[in-house]
């Protein structure tokens, strides 16, 4: 299998694989960190974030928790924040870190209840402090803030928010700051739910049916594909969507992740986007366009560090639990690559 069509069969797997059914609000959690730590590399400065989970204490007394979380491979990491935020109201937050092959950065892109706020942006690592420069996208508004956490020792660590001006200066403001303290995560890991928040956002209802678990068919087209299995689920307030995809290891019973996606509504751009990264630290990114009859069309670039990487999924709901997922490489010719038939798991 060529290395253009093997990319494009780890995106397909992202779409389309199966798992056991999700609880809407739960991200699928990893092993513990300290059987697998973060090997060198671009995103080994995270290292220190590894086990446990990360408190801050407001004024009021409420308090946020965030939780680091691996990707598929030592290419990204993710982060869950969840808690309630200083004036009262329950928080919840999904970020992404992650080595871009091409842009030769580490990045961010963030997913934050507040005014359905999307981060993106670069981060930049000192001997003991950790820069993150992002522009969010909110609603009514953009803004170009920057992020700077200082460590006092190994588990604690100074944040200080600042936002830059309008003007020729372009100065930065800050905006708050905050102590942040490490603690043993609890067991098993706090819920996500929230009371009377039960569904997807209606920006992201033509993505609804994806939610729940898939099983995919090895056909006559497809004899070289391996059992996969992955879950679709939806963290509320973020109202985000993220896909973990797992393939068949060496052992019978081995689960090897192979990709973690994200679709969710882009506040600034105003479409339904989908971001994804393969273990192989390939990134993929595109628009879901929505066509006549609720299929769902994803226009993706991808970037290996080798090569771009464009590629066409197109998903068609025929029948309740069941779906037609098409791919096209889009190369110097349009080119069918994979054509399966999937169906929703009882339950799901």
């Amino acid at each position: 299998m060529t290395a253009h069509r093997l990319a494009l069969s780890s995106l397909f797997a992202t779409l389309v694989a199966c798992s056991t059914t999700p609880a809407h609000g739960s991200i699928t959690q990893d092993p513990p960190p300290a059987a697998t730590p973060l090997a060198p590399g671009p995103l080994a400065g995270f290292a220190r974030m590894f086990p446990g989970e990360w408190i801050v204490t407001f004024a009021s007394g409420t308090s946020m928790f965030r939780t680091w979380q691996r990707g598929p491979s030592q290419h990204s990491l993710r982060i869950v924040t969840n808690g309630v935020g200083a004036g009262g109201d329950p928080w919840r937050a999904l970020e992404v870190v992650y080595w871009h092959p091409e842009r030769r950065r580490v990045c961010l892109l963030g997913f934050s209840c507040y005014a359905r706020g999307v981060e993106e942006g670069e981060i930049r690592f000192g001997d003991e402090t950790v820069q993150f420069d992002v522009d969010l996208h909110q609603v009514k508004a953009r803004r170009t803030l920057r992020t700077v956490w200082t460590f006092q020792g190994p588990d604690t660590y100074h944040a200080t928010l600042l936002e830059q001006q309008p003007g020729p200066l372009a100065d930065y403001t800050m905006l708050t700051e905050w102590d942040v303290h490490r603690r043993q995560a609890p067991v098993p890991p706090r819920s996500l739910t929230v009371d009377g928040v039960n569904e997807p956002s209606l920006l992201l209802a033509p993505l609804r049916p994806l939610l729940g678990s898939w099983e995919s068919r090895v056909d006559a087209a497809n004899t070289n594909a391996k059992p996969l299995q992955s879950t679709f689920e939806w963290m509320p307030l973020a109202d985000v969507i993220h896909a973990r995809v797992l393939g068949t290891g060496q052992g019978e019973h081995e689960d090897v992740p192979l990709l973690d996606v994200f679709l969710h509504h882009h506040t600034g751009r105003g479409t339904l986007r989908c971001f994804a990264i393969s273990n192989r630290g390939s990134v993929h990114e595109g628009d879901v366009r929505v066509l006549d009859g609720g299929s769902l069309q994803i226009e993706l670039q991808g970037h290996d560090g080798a090569q771009a990487l464009a590629h066409t999924v197109q998903l068609d709901f025929e029948a309740a639990g069941a779906m037609h997922c098409r791919i096209w490489g889009e190369g110097k010719e349009r080119r069918l690559q994979l054509d399966r038939r999937l169906t929703k798991r009882t339950g799901s």
